[in-house]
């Protein structure tokens, strides 16, 4: 990085930070506080608000912009009023409207809010300034509902409640009702009332205008800590909290084996899910034999580093509820089930009247993975408790138990998060340790690690200083996930923003960070890293960001050899990215990505990244939106074996070579109603991998020429190595579902799939299709039937 390139980063840095400072003054809140209101007949859910409650009754209607003007008066009225009964918890809003036919209204799947306004509700029961539960929908009636807590939001969370909307002549209106088993809530004793944590909040999608109940500080780090209160619940008689979710799903497959002949199967599969409510507070649910099949296909890529590829988690069981065991970072859920058979999985969690939460996960399956056909029993238990000021502390373990003498894991560890009284400044951290043994003897490969940050979480400039470190041993990944350990990362990051707007922008920040690694054991340096970032959204809602990022120094990369303690030295690179996105109100929407990558001592060696994603809206109902990539390693080295050299040990090989990838995904989606809608994705990823020159890996870290001992690595004649890899996964998800009832649905997927790799390299895309299809797809047609039983219901119809 050059001395003018330095000077200019923080020139621009320095002043924009002086402009912030000039035009931005300091926000002033103050928390807003709503009453529910008992009823005795519940209101019709339709939309309309004609009922007496909602004419008569106080809402809560003073509203302010958080975007784009935070703190100003909103362009249109909002009011909201809460009721309840012993059986359900009711919301209604009036969006009021100036122009209702200009009211932009696209219909989506659910926990998918498109091109248009919404209203949405999030609760605290517990007002720990953490934990939330929400609920929003649109102009169409459509379901949204998500679980907000340190970690951040989460759709996965799929309650139970219905919901009603009506445009008229002035604006919108809705009204949701929610029972009372979606929530967890304190038991109080007789006579008190329920204090939550609340907010509301309003977009018009038409001038991208977001209002909210309880004003929010954009310099503030934090959602649920900036919301209002709302009081008057008190003397719920909560029905028993039993819920049952039986399925059943057919199949038919078909796929090409091994010797080249189309096999078929027609599996028939059934099982259960339920939940059981254990006082107000805390929640069992359990999956008997469960059924993955639907769920959509992973995004495979051709993986030439050291590291595992980690994959999303995409089945409803391990994504719903899940917040408390994914606190630390030690349970990846994919360990649970990924070969083999999944017997059943349970999990118990709640939260006291003090605010402690409680988790316990516990599964039984059968693994596949290392060959011993092992039952294996994963377990998770966590304890967290929140503390003043939005805080919280975590303690945790987990435990990998298998039969026949198979390896046993344990990990046990923390997470922390103090906070000072104004949630300006937070001291976080975590800690964790992990022990292995094979039968009856514990091994020796003890790890640990521990980490710690300090942040400025508020105002217009922010920033961090953070340490982190795992020894050589450190394994958490029997349950959890981690790419290498042994390392050592000391990092700072310093960012500015502007949150109100100004001249041609609605809002602006910077950042700048640096990290240095080092190596655990034996103490060694790996490598240091910066990145300078600017970005901003415009007043007609385009995003720009360009990046700057670099190793000023070469550094040593100790995991690329595959051998310890023996690096391969990388040469120091700078990188520059630029990242767009108009504005998605228009039928048509483009995002782009651009990155290049240069190496001054190896210029050879270079990478360009290039993504353009256009979205098209033909109508309120139906939409598509298309990714291509394409990312070019121009004369990469990387390694590429190890071979055993006739007169020493093993040889770590890195080569030169050309590696391009291309990734096609188009993604389109027909929405009858908000219960119903038809959706497909189309994946196409192709990796090409074609290797120019060997070398040998030298224990200094530099490279030499190889001469192969024993053979052919390379073809001259031809120009081809057998090292050479050409790589199709291909996925086709075509899904018709339809929510028929609250909590119940149906649901019909075709699956077309292929994962093909050959050391044979096309001479083109049409080349490489042809050889795809001549391979044979897999394919799989399935229905599936789920129905919710809630035994409160049932009780109440008899």
């Amino acid at each position: 990085m050059s001395k003018h390139i330095r000077h200019a980063l923080w020139g621009t840095f320095l002043v924009g930070c002086g402009l912030g400072m000039k035009a931005q003054a300091p926000f002033n809140l103050t928390d807003q506080v709503a009453t529910a209101f008992r009823i005795d007949t519940p209101p019709q859910l339709d939309g309309l608000l004609h009922e007496d409650i909602w004419q008569t009754a106080p809402s809560a209607k003073h509203f302010t912009q958080s975007r784009p003007f935070p703190q100003s008066a909103p362009t249109h009225r909002t009011q909201v009023w809460i009721a309840y009964d012993d059986q359900n918890l009711y919301i209604a809003a009036q969006m009021h409207d100036t122009a209702p036919d200009s009211i932009l209204q696209q219909l989506s799947v659910r926990d998918q809010v498109e091109n248009s306004d919404e209203f949405g509700i999030w609760f605290s029961p517990y007002n720990d300034g953490i934990n939330s539960v929400g609920f929003s929908t649109t102009p169409r009636g459509a379901l949204n509902d998500f679980i907000m807590n340190a970690q951040g939001s989460d759709d996965a969370w799929n309650g139970v409640w219905e919901v009603q909307s009506q445009i008229h002549p002035g604006g919108w209106s809705t009204e949701i009702r929610v029972p009372w088993s979606q929530f967890r809530m304190p038991t109080l004793p007789a006579g008190v009332g329920q204090e939550w944590g609340m907010n509301i909040w309003r977009t018009v999608r038409r001038s991208r205008e977001e209002a909210v109940w309880n004003a929010l500080d954009p310099t503030m780090n934090g959602m649920v800590n900036q919301g209002g209160v709302l009081r008057g619940i008190q003397g719920v008689d909560t029905p028993p909290r039993i819920a049952l979710f039986p399925y059943v799903s057919a199949y038919a497959t078909t796929a090409v084996d091994d010797q080249g002949d189309r096999q078929w199967a027609a599996p028939v599969n059934g099982g259960l899910d339920a939940k059981v409510g254990i006082g107000d507070a805390f929640t069992v649910d359990m999956t008997l034999v469960p059924d993955f099949g639907q769920v959509v296909t992973d995004n495979l890529v051709l993986n030439l580093s050291p590291y595992e590829v980690r994959f999303d988690e995409n089945r409803p069981f391990f994504l719903e509820g899940t917040d408390l065991f994914n606190k630390g970072g030690l349970f990846y859920s994919r360990r649970v089930g990924a070969e083999g058979q999944l017997f059943n999985a349970t999990k118990f969690s709640g939260r006291t009247a003090s605010s402690t939460g409680i988790g316990v996960f516990q599964a039984f399956a059968r693994d596949t993975t290392d060959g011993s056909n092992a039952l294996t029993s994963y377990n998770v238990t966590v304890a967290d408790q929140n503390l003043p000021n939005n805080g919280f502390i975590t303690l945790l373990s987990t435990n990998t138990l298998r039969s026949e003498d198979g390896r046993d894991a344990y990990v046990q560890g923390t997470e922390y998060s103090f906070r000072n009284k104004t949630n300006s400044w937070s001291l976080t951290g975590n800690a964790a340790r992990n022990t292995m043994a094979q039968g009856d003897t514990s091994s020796h490969d003890e790890g640990y690690r521990w980490g710690m940050n300090v942040s400025k979480t508020s105002g217009q400039l922010r920033g961090s200083l953070g340490h982190y470190r795992e020894s050589e041993n450190y394994n958490p990944n029997d349950l959890g996930y981690l790419a290498a350990p042994n390392e050592i990362v000391t990092s700072g990051n310093l960012e500015y923003g502007i949150y109100q707007p100004f001249g041609a922008f609605n809002r602006m920040w910077w950042s700048l960070d640096a990290e240095i690694n080092h190596l655990f054991a034996p103490r060694a340096y790996s490598n240091t890293s910066w990145g300078a970032e600017w970005a901003a959204v415009s007043k007609t809602f385009w995003f720009n960001k360009f990046e700057l990022e670099g190793q000023p120094r070469s550094g040593k990369d100790w995991f690329a050899s595959r051998l310890e303690a023996i690096p391969f030295e990388t040469p120091r690179w700078t990188s520059a990215e630029f990242v767009t996105s108009t504005d998605y109100r228009r039928a048509f929407a483009l995002d782009g990505f651009i990155k290049r990558r240069w190496r001054p001592e190896t210029p050879d060696w270079n990478e360009f990244f290039l993504r353009l994603a256009p979205r098209f809206r033909f109508s309120d109902r139906l939409s598509a939106d298309y990714v291509w990539s394409w990312q070019v390693r121009h004369n990469e080295r990387g390694w590429a074996s190890l071979e055993e050299d006739p007169f020493g040990g093993p040889v770590s090989l890195f080569g030169r070579r050309e590696n391009t990838s291309h990734t096609h995904v188009l993604n389109a989606s027909y929405i009858f109603n908000p219960t119903s809608s038809l959706s497909a994705r189309i994946r196409h990823y192709w990796s090409v991998v074609d290797y120019h020159q060997f070398y040998e890996l030298n224990a200094d870290g530099s490279l030499n020429a190889y001469t192969p001992f024993n053979g052919l690595l390379r073809d001259e004649a031809t120009g081809t190595s057998s090292r050479d890899l050409n790589y199709n996964a291909w996925s086709v998800d075509l899904v018709y579902r339809w929510i028929f009832s609250p909590g119940s649905e149906l649901s019909v997927v075709w699956k077309n799939t292929l994962n093909e790799a050959g050391t044979n390299l096309p001479e083109g895309y049409w080349n490489n299709w042809q050889n795809m299809v001549e391979e044979g797809f897999t394919n799989s047609v399935s229905i599936r039937a789920l129905y919710f039983l809630d035994y409160s219901l049932i009780q109440n119809r008899r």
